[in-house]
C-alpha cells in the first residue's frame, strides 16, 4: 500500500514546471470559489421566507386525516370491515383491490406518493388517499374539483400525482405490455 508521502512524490514528479504548479493552484483555487458560492447560494436561499402564498393567494386548510379515515373506512380497514364489500370496490374503481394494492405499493416508491411533513409541520396528503383520487378520476373521468370535495386534495397535487401515476406505471409495467402484446 502507498503511503501518502509516496502520492505527493508521484504528484510533484508529474509536475514538470513552476508555471504548472500556478496553473494546479489556480484551478483548485477556482473550484473551492465556486464551492463556497454554491454553498452560500444555498443558504441564502435556505434564510429567505418559506410557505405562506402569494399576495392574494388563498389557502385552503384541508383536513387530510379525515380524508385518509374515510378512505380507510370505506374501503380498507381490517377491523370492523370495511363499509363496502370487495364488489363496491371493483365497480368503483374499475379495479379489483388486489390490483390497486399492488399498484399503491409501486406506486409508494417514488416521492410524490410518499407521506411528508411541510414546512410548517403539517403532515401532508396521505399517499393512499392520492391513490385513490387517481383512480377515481381514470374510473369516472371525474373533475379534479369533485376530487377535491371527496378527497381533500388540491387540482396542483392532483394534476402532480396523476401525472406520476402515469410515469410509474408505464415504467414498471412496460416491459410486462410489451411481452404480452408481442406473444
Amino acid at each position: 500500500m502507498r503511503s501518502v508521502f509516496d502520492a505527493l512524490k508521484l504528484f510533484w514528479s508529474d509536475i514538470n514546471s513552476l508555471e504548472e504548479l500556478r496553473q494546479i493552484r489556480a484551478a483548485r483555487h477556482d473550484v473551492i470559489c465556486d464551492i463556497a458560492t454554491v454553498r452560500e447560494e444555498k443558504e441564502e436561499l435556505l434564510r429567505r421566507k418559506k410557505g405562506g402564498g402569494g399576495k392574494g393567494r388563498r389557502i385552503i386548510m384541508r383536513d387530510f386525516e379525515e380524508a385518509y379515515a374515510v378512505v380507510m373506512a370505506n374501503y380498507f380497514r381490517i377491523y370492523p370491515s370495511p363499509l363496502y364489500s370487495d364488489l363496491h370496490f371493483n365497480r368503483r374503481f374499475r379495479v379489483s383491490k388486489r390490483i390497486f394494492e399492488t399498484v399503491y405499493l409501486a406506486l409508494q416508491r417514488d416521492e410524490c406518493f410518499q407521506l411528508k411533513c411541510n414546512c410548517a409541520g403539517r403532515w401532508g396528503i396521505h399517499p393512499l388517499v392520492k391513490t385513490t383520487a387517481v383512480f377515481r378520476h381514470f374510473g369516472y373521468g371525474t373533475s379534479a374539483d369533485q376530487l377535491d370535495e371527496q378527497f381533500a386534495i388540491a387540482e396542483s397535487t392532483f394534476l402532480e400525482a396523476r401525472l406520476k401515476f402515469c410515469e410509474v406505471l408505464v415504467l414498471l409495467y412496460f416491459c410486462v405490455l410489451v411481452f404480452v402484446v408481442s406473444h
